[in-house]
């Protein structure tokens, strides 16, 4: 069995993913890599980009084309990929060079751990962000870490193949409702304190794109599902409402307020 599969989905992702595949390139991992990449419905040219991509020795490409809507393709992805950890790459994000390589350490050395993510930067430009790698230590993650927020970059996680399935019925906070559903179920997460991903920021997402406003409220709604027994849990739900209020204020008034904390 491979050690790492890299799942990739991408509608229309033409102008992104070079960078993105470029990166995968740049891992130092030893191990054979296996890149599978799901075209969900492109117009564009992505999938030939994608399949023309010089990949290094030990990366090899599987791809798979369909209009499966992002759930079934990520599903799609896992099902037909041969890693025993699985790794998820939107098509605009990068990983730096030691991410592979650092997360299969530690799922390698911790049997009970179901997922490691990493720390990770955000920017419009990875040429123009400062990445300062501080060696950093594997911190658990509990339900409560993630009713309170998100902590973890889709881009960032590797898991084991057997808890990697998304739920179809969804269409939004795909990531989200699977880290809770794990962590409900006492599968352990773990993020490595080192930003070892670069989630890249673009007019054309569709968070920005199609409904700022929606896409934070149902991500709220969502976590109060999880939040039960509600007495239990009545804290962390106390902080994720105060968050709600400060997301739900226009966005150059939130980065002044981030930036006037630093």
């Amino acid at each position: 069995m491979m050690k790492c599969s890299i799942v990739i989905t991408g509608k229309n992702c033409s102008l992104t993913i070079l960078d993105t595949l470029e990166s995968i390139n740049a891992q130092n991992i030893n191990d054979d890599i296996e890149v599978v990449y799901v075209d969900d419905g492109s117009s564009d040219d992505s999938l030939r980009v994608v399949e023309n991509f010089p990949f290094k020795g030990n990366v090899y490409l599987k791809t798979f084309c369909g209009n499966l809507g992002r759930a079934k393709a990520l599903n799609k992805g896992v099902d037909i990929s041969n890693g025993e950890y699985i790794a998820i790459l939107d098509a605009d994000d990068l990983f730096l060079s030691d991410k592979l390589e650092s997360q299969v350490k530690v799922l390698d050395s911790n049997l009970e751990l179901f997922l490691v993510a990493t720390d990770y930067v955000v920017g419009e430009s990875y040429a123009a962000t400062a990445v300062n790698k501080n060696i950093g230590k594997v911190e658990l993650l509990t339900i409560r870490d993630f009713l309170r927020g998100n902590p973890i970059c889709h881009s960032s996680v590797l898991m084991r193949k057997e808890i990697a399935h998304y739920d179809e019925g969804r269409r939004r906070h795909l990531d989200l409702e699977l880290w809770l559903r794990l962590s409900k179920n006492e599968k352990k997460i773990a993020i490595l304190r080192e930003p070892l991903t670069f989630k890249r920021l673009h007019k054309g997402q569709s968070f920005e794109s199609k409904g700022r406003l929606s896409y934070i409220v149902s991500s709220y709604f969502l976590t109060l599902s999880y939040a039960k027994p509600f007495w239990k849990y009545y804290q962390d739900i106390l902080i994720r409402t105060a968050r709600l209020f400060f997301h739900l204020l226009p966005r150059r008034i939130t980065t002044k307020i981030k930036k006037a904390l630093l």
